[in-house]
């Protein structure tokens, strides 16, 4: 009989963290790339872990992955024990007179370019004024930084609002021009009148996989999904087939509709603006970097407001 765990030290945290990183990824393979460490030594890790606490924590193997009871209660509290160690961190980094830590932002792709976006400019101004805080940056599809966001694995996300959780606060920053495009050689390339509704439920629509702006858009249109993509470069490259049609932001798509392999559609029907917002989890009081880094980012695009106001 497993003798009882009486303290938690490093080492256990360590097999915890791996356990954790398992769990959340979907299994040994998945997590590989982001411990950087092979599934063989994970799975021993993982053996290590459960002879410690003394129950079997998941099932792996040919047929996949999946917790047991008992794993997933530990999976539970070890996201209460991440989440408190998280806390204690910030809170001891935010009473020193000099701030510094790692900060970790999602965002989602595409927003560099964004001729209304002046995130790089609040964060030189954030670097200048922090020199001793590491931004660590993390491109993700929407769902899941609005997920690590909620779990405390990213302080902040930079999201494009398509749903409000009430889990989350958001700080509305710039809009982004979205527009349908098709690519040369498609039936539509240059066709300038008589796009109607009967000729647009025919059309091959690329969309992204999750539930997003660009999904509400083609619902309330009629437009039907003929393949997916999981970021805007895959939707492109499907539009440059000449076979589908896709969202892009229009900063996006301008320089190959510059070099005439794609046309925007019916500008006025097919196209919709997407509000950006600086996202922060309700439950867990934001550390003073990422506070600092929210008000940077809020000056920056209400700066832009007003200048255009004037």
């Amino acid at each position: 009989m497993a003798k009882a765990l009486r303290n938690v030290s490093d080492s256990e945290i360590k097999l915890l963290s791996i356990f954790h990183k398992v769990v959340a990824r979907g299994g040994l393979s998945a997590a590989e790339l982001d411990l950087n460490i092979g599934r063989s030594t994970i799975s021993r890790h993982l053996k290590d872990l459960e002879v410690r606490l003394g129950v079997t924590l998941c099932h792996r193997g040919n047929s996949g992955f999946s917790l047991t009871p008992e794993g997933m209660e530990i999976y539970e509290a070890s996201i209460e024990l991440f989440d408190a160690l998280n806390r204690f961190k910030g809170r001891a980094n935010d009473i020193q007179e000099n701030i510094k830590g790692v900060l970790r932002v999602g965002f989602c792709d595409k927003v560099v370019g964004n001729p209304n976006s002046h995130v790089p400019k609040a964060i030189r101004n954030f670097s200048t004024e922090y020199p001793n805080i590491h931004i660590d940056i993390h491109t993700q599809q929407l769902n899941t930084v609005e997920n690590r966001v909620l779990s405390g694995d990213y302080h902040l996300g930079i999201v494009p609002i398509h749903r409000h959780t009430s889990s989350l606060q958001y700080n509305p920053l710039f809009v982004e021009d979205m527009s349908l495009y098709c690519g040369l050689g498609h039936h539509l390339f240059g066709k300038e009148e008589g796009i109607d509704e009967e000729l647009m439920n025919n059309v091959k629509l690329a969309a992204m996989d999750m539930n997003s702006p660009n999904q509400q858009v083609f619902n309330r249109l009629n437009l039907k999904r003929s393949a997916t993509a999981y970021d805007q470069e895959g939707i492109a490259l499907l539009i440059q087939s000449g076979e589908y049609v896709g969202f892009l932001p229009d900063h996006y798509a301008r320089h190959f509709v510059n070099d005439g392999v794609f046309k925007c559609i019916d500008s006025k029907t097919y196209s919709y603006q997407c509000q950006f917002a600086v996202i922060n989890c309700k439950s867990n009081k934001p550390t003073r970097m990422a506070q600092e880094l929210l008000r940077h980012l809020t000056a920056s695009h209400t700066a832009r407001e007003k200048l255009y106001a004037l």
